[in-house]
């Protein structure tokens, strides 16, 4: 399984922490892009504990 580390940036977009991840976004992206009615896509993810956020 792919591990991606994704950002907010100055535009309010998400976008990769490095450019590895920047690319393994850019697939993600495009394949969600590609999906016809019926397909099914899963993923994970993980908010990391931050002190004092809820």
């Amino acid at each position: 399984m792919a591990k991606v580390a994704l950002r907010v940036n100055d535009a309010g977009k998400l976008e990769g922490l490095t450019p590895a991840d920047d690319r393994a976004y850019a697939r993600f992206k495009k394949k969600l892009g590609l999906m016809r009615p019926g397909d099914t896509i899963s993923f994970e993810h993980r908010f990391r504990a931050l002190p004092g956020w809820p």
